[in-house]
């Protein structure tokens, strides 16, 4: 009967803390998805970050960045938007040195995971010759190679996807992509695939 009634008074504390994580909207400085283009820079500008031009926005008239600075290093921050001016992604690109990428991409996990619940996945994946024991000049290398895959995904979470992985220019790559990404990206992959 103890046991019961502890069960009883704990499950309800339990599901209250998975909750918590689980619940809670993906965003990324609080701004909200659908939001304008307006009101996006206002919110970045707030979190300290700085409009700046881009050559690698592919729709400069949607599309923006900023820069600014997230757990001690320099930070470029991409926000895309529909057509009808909603935010439907935020890509957030830390620019580590090589040798803290590996450091960094763990905190970024680590932090997310106190917000958001532990990842649904979270893969370290080196080709041949490459192994997750090398030496870390010998894993950099394999990252900038193509040799090696190091992510997380979360799930499930509410009002959107997020994903963080090592890229091959050895900086860490945070994606928070709302629900209204995934159409959005079909229409630009349409767009650009309408040359052919």
């Amino acid at each position: 009967m103890k046991a019961l009634l502890s069960l009883l008074i704990l499950t309800p504390r339990l599901l209250a803390g998975q909750d918590s994580t689980a619940r809670r909207p993906v965003r990324f400085a609080g701004v909200e998805w659908s939001s304008s283009r307006t009101v996006a820079i206002q919110k970045m500008e707030a979190e300290g970050f700085k409009r700046v031009s881009s050559p690698k926005l592919t729709y400069p008239a949607l599309d923006l960045a900023f820069d600014g600075k997230l757990m001690y290093y320099d930070a470029r921050v991409y926000a895309f938007f529909t057509p009808s001016d909603a935010l439907a992604k935020i890509q957030v690109l830390l620019l580590t040195p090589d040798a803290e990428v590996f450091d960094a991409y763990r905190k970024v996990v680590d932090n997310l995971t106190k917000k958001y619940g532990p990842p649904a996945e979270d893969v370290a994946y080196y080709k041949e010759p490459y192994k997750e024991a090398d030496p870390q000049y010998q894993r950099e290398t394999a990252c900038k190679a193509g040799y090696c895959n190091i992510a997380a995904f979360w799930k499930g979470l509410l009002e959107g996807d997020l994903w963080v992985q090592i890229t091959k220019a050895l900086a860490v790559q945070v994606n928070y992509e709302g629900p209204s990404w995934n159409s959005e990206h079909d229409r630009r992959a349409a767009d650009a695939a309408k040359q052919f």
